[in-house]
């Protein structure tokens, strides 16, 4: 969200510069047809799942700041891997202490 509100910042006062808006529209219209080619319903627009870090990457070099830590990166890709294996509906519970004990 930091890299997201700097990014608008920069936008409203004219610092980054967006594209027109036929360069916008063209650029959704060719993301929804990335999604159908791939077979994701519309309604997951929004969502970037591991894509998330090209995206954080993206918004780093715009606002002139650092790439995310691989670090951060691997812990976010480890919790990914444990939902998706174990089910994400045993996490309702929010046992921190069991994810990390089944991650390990």
């Amino acid at each position: 969200m930091e890299l997201q509100s700097k990014w608008i910042s920069r936008a409203l006062s004219g610092k980054v510069l967006l594209p027109s808006k036929e360069k916008m529209l063209a650029d959704v219209q060719e993301h929804y047809t990335q999604m159908v080619e791939c077979g994701i319903p519309k309604h997951h627009t929004h969502a970037v799942g591991l894509r998330k870090f090209d995206y954080l990457d993206w918004l780093a070099v715009q606002v002139g700041g650092p790439a995310i830590d691989e670090r951060l990166r691997q812990m976010v890709l480890q919790l990914f891997h444990v939902v998706k294996t174990n089910g994400y509906l045993q996490y309702r519970e929010w046992d921190v202490d069991n994810w990390i004990r089944t991650a390990m």
